[in-house]
């Protein structure tokens, strides 16, 4: 071992410290030290989301409520509960309440028996949304769909 700059121990290639990383626009690749490239993208002002089938329109969750998406889980039904409550799910170890989309955002249709349920995180409250279907994820904000008020589906089921 030898001493290298500032009293540090250095051996071998890495006697002398790495260069900076070169600066970039974003979303452009930039080199490292070590030879190879990474790709590094900015944050943008455009949110995707998670686009459900609810009521016979689609609809977009926020991506960033968005927890996970349960398919084909049983709701246990509450006796006696709010209109807007679907019933309750087991998720991982927690109870969460399951909102009924169509009921707490007051939209018209039938409802259907549906099995897929969307955990979203709202404020400081884990609740399950049941949806008709997930249409697809998008990673880009797309007009002409509505975004589910979560806030009102929230205030539907825990007032």
């Amino acid at each position: 071992w030898k001493s290298g700059l500032r009293g540090r121990p250095t051996c071998g290639r890495f006697s002398t410290p790495p260069p900076a990383p070169e600066r970039s626009a974003p979303g452009l690749e930039r080199s490292t030290p070590w030879g190879f490239s990474v790709t590094v993208r900015q944050p943008s002002d455009a949110v995707g989301g998670l686009v459900v089938q609810l009521g016979g329109d689609r609809r977009l969750i926020p991506i960033a409520a968005v927890i996970e998406v349960l398919r084909e889980t049983r709701i246990i039904r509450v006796p006696g509960g709010v209109p807007a409550v679907r019933g309750m799910v087991n998720h991982r170890g927690r109870i969460l309440t399951v909102a009924d989309g169509q009921r707490a955002l007051g939209l018209a249709g039938d409802l259907a028996n549906t099995t897929e349920v969307v955990v979203v995180q709202w404020e400081n409250r884990r609740f399950g949304l049941a949806v008709d279907s997930v249409v697809e994820l998008l990673s880009e904000a797309r007009t002409g769909l509505a975004e589910i008020d979560l806030e009102r589906v929230a205030a539907a089921i825990f007032a």
